[in-house]
């Protein structure tokens, strides 16, 4: 009888804290209260809760709330790579530091998406300019994942050239790991076109053997650094040739080669050609970036009178498209277009946005604050093509055409 007794207690005392952790949103399933040896997994529960309670706030733009949520849900299950993956991404500005030691910790906890969060980790690192890491991070993916060499290959580059010195390069060059193969020779010989007079760079752009076993990434090597030396001309033969570079690369880097040149009138027609007969959000994109690397007033103007013709559809999956336009209308200083752009951003994302005008002042030169990471993270989503031009075009890597070398 007490037996009984016991057994139904337990049995209602189950059924009261069922009731109650499903009325608290809880996830779980009646073996997991009923079953004591259950119990220990409750944490992994309460972790799923925070989550959505987190993903909710953020949706809701309750950032500090989600936070709160994200921190919790992470402290109770660090296996869950989405509070992880989110909270990192929320702290990358106001924590960098806490984001970095989340991200290396979903690295190391969850090698099956390692990939995923190294892009991550450098969308992160470089909306914030930190080229340092970014350096360390893509050495270390082209040691550990070579599947990607060419874009860590890229990051890397990228990285060094926003430093005074090749410390990134001769702490590449001094890992004791293999680098894949061909990668090593590329570094040495961007080290050696640093250092070099422009007519030795140029002759070890072009020698026949700087392409040996990297392709294609060595012929976009080759002619980006002929371009960045002022050879266009030499830049143009090298890309007239087959190279196995994709068509949107070189659309790329041919733009850039007549900009070089100073070829008006051919880049205008090419520019002309991009956008007929609609203007896509590739388009739109690859053109934003190259004129802020290389300006040219007219060109910017067209392309806006362009667009006000036929313009990029408005619509959500484009709001990258419209947040190039947006940073090419303020390097440019054009106010008016930056208000356009800016209503059609905040049509797209439903918010106030109101940190654009800041962002707008930042490229006017009229901001306390210069880093370039505290804006680029506000802009965000932004295509990686564009904000590596905003980087470009800060640094003075990529400046108007000079004379010409080789013509």
């Amino acid at each position: 009888m007490l037996a009984a007794g016991l057994v139904v207690s337990y049995i209602l005392a189950v059924c009261l804290a069922f009731g109650l952790l499903r009325w608290r949103d809880y996830d779980i399933a009646f073996s997991g209260v009923a079953w004591p040896p259950a119990w220990q997994r409750f944490h992994e529960t309460q972790a799923r809760l925070f989550l959505k309670r987190g993903r909710e706030a953020y949706g809701a733009g309750r950032l500090n709330e989600a936070v709160l949520a994200l921190s919790y849900a992470f402290e109770r299950d660090p296996r869950l790579y989405e509070a992880g993956g989110l909270l990192a991404w929320l702290w990358q500005s106001s924590q960098p530091s806490l984001a970095n030691r989340i991200y290396l910790q979903l690295i190391r906890d969850h090698p099956s998406r390692r990939k995923e969060t190294a892009q991550r980790w450098y969308r992160a690192l470089l909306n914030r300019g930190d080229f340092e890491a970014i350096g360390q991070l893509a050495t270390e993916m082209l040691v550990q994942d070579p599947t990607d060499a060419d874009a860590w290959t890229y990051a890397l580059l990228f990285a060094s050239r926003q430093q005074p010195s090749p410390a990134l390069l001769d702490a590449a060059l001094a890992r004791s790991e293999p680098l894949p193969t061909g990668i090593r020779s590329l570094l040495q010989l961007e080290k050696r076109v640093r250092s070099a007079s422009s007519d030795e760079a140029r002759r070890a752009l072009t020698a026949s053997d700087s392409v040996t076993g990297i392709l294609p990434f060595a012929f976009y090597h080759r002619i980006d650094g002929l371009i960045r030396l002022g050879y266009p001309t030499d830049a143009l033969n090298v890309l007239s040739s087959p190279t196995g570079l994709d068509a949107r690369t070189r659309a790329r880097l041919r733009l850039d080669s007549l900009a070089k040149s100073g070829d008006l009138e051919t880049r205008r027609l090419e520019i002309g050609a991009m956008l007929t007969p609609t203007p896509t959000l590739a388009s739109v994109e690859l053109l934003c970036a190259h004129l802020i690397r290389f300006p040219q007033a007219a060109l910017t103007n067209e392309l806006f009178a362009s667009l006000e013709m036929a313009p990029l559809s408005p619509r959500p999956d484009h709001y990258t498209g419209y947040t190039a336009l947006f940073c090419l209308a303020a390097v440019t200083e054009n106010g008016p277009r930056c208000r356009q752009f800016g209503e059609t951003l905040r049509q797209l994302s439903g918010a106030p946005l109101a940190f654009l005008p800041s962002v707008e002042a930042f490229f006017r030169g009229e901001t306390e604050d210069k880093r370039m990471g505290t804006y680029l993270s506000r802009l965000q989503p932004l295509s990686l093509e564009v904000v590596c031009a905003l980087y470009e075009r800060q640094t003075d890597r990529a400046p108007a055409p000079v004379a010409l070398r080789n013509e």
